[in-house]
């Protein structure tokens, strides 16, 4: 009877002991970053240009003017680790990816559901970044609009 007792009095403090160990999180070992955070955060991505599948003549010009001033200043953007965004003409924020990592998604500093920009990654290798822009385009939500940026 007597080592019933030890063997359920240490039952009851390793059975806790071990869950702790087992749940505690190694210090020593980095979150595991995904292949799209590693691509898209490796380096700047510099604007190259865009395309278009549009009939809206409005909406034609405005996004010439954004390529013009964005391919004249070499205009570049910036995923940084710690989720800055940085570099593009709505301002810097915040980023987040979302649906699996297909989509990255551009939100105010200060407020999260804030959303300046709502992208879908098209393509995305070391040397080449294409993102789809999943916003309704105003007046028009038919138009279908991709920014590429290179290294």
């Amino acid at each position: 009877m007597k080592k019933l007792k030890n063997f359920t009095l240490l039952l009851t403090f390793l059975i806790p002991l071990l869950i702790i160990i087992g749940c505690e999180k190694d210090e020593n070992t980095e979150d595991e970053k995904s292949e799209v955070f590693t691509t898209l955060t490796s380096h700047p991505w510099v604007y190259d240009t865009f395309y278009t599948i549009c009939n809206d003549p409005e909406i034609l010009m405005w996004y010439g003017l954004v390529d013009s001033a964005a391919s004249a200043t070499n205009q570049e953007i910036l995923f940084e680790e710690d989720y800055a965004f940085l570099g593009w003409f709505d301002g810097d924020g915040k980023w987040r990816l979302e649906n699996d990592e297909t989509e990255v998604i551009i939100v105010s500093d200060e407020d999260q559901t804030d959303i300046y920009n709502h992208f879908s990654i098209y393509e995305l290798t070391d040397e080449i970044l294409i993102l789809t822009d999943l916003a309704d385009v105003p007046p028009s939500d038919t138009c279908y609009v991709q920014f590429i940026f290179r290294k």
